[in-house]
């Protein structure tokens, strides 16, 4: 997926919990559905996979959460599951991981937002 593909992502997110509650199987099916209208059509699989990173770092999923916030906790929970897979990465990976996810902003942390 690219860079454009998860920022389609984290604005359709935002988008739709700004109007509904979470929940999983509605939620993802709205993202993939907005993405797709957008010209940046993303699977639930890949939906579900950012939203269960965005979980995992303890984002609230709700209304107001920006696409800023869970860009850079979807970077954050890559790098942990780098991590706790005992996979070594350098600072300039990390920085690619930031560069691909989150659009290089990676002077914000997650837990920073």
């Amino acid at each position: 997926m690219d860079s454009d593909r998860y920022l389609a992502v984290y604005e359709a997110l935002s988008d739709d919990l700004a109007i509904m509650a979470f929940n999983l199987t509605r939620t993802s099916k709205n993202v993939r559905d907005r993405t797709a209208q957008l010209g940046r059509a993303v699977g639930r699989n890949a939906i579900n996979f950012i939203v269960r990173g965005l979980i995992a770092q303890g984002i609230g999923l709700e209304a107001g959460i920006k696409p800023r916030a869970m860009a850079a906790a979807t970077a954050d929970n890559i790098i942990r599951l780098c991590t706790n897979l005992q996979l070594e990465l350098t600072a300039e990976q990390e920085q690619e991981i930031w560069d691909w996810v989150a659009s290089g902003d990676s002077n914000t942390r997650a837990h920073d937002l």
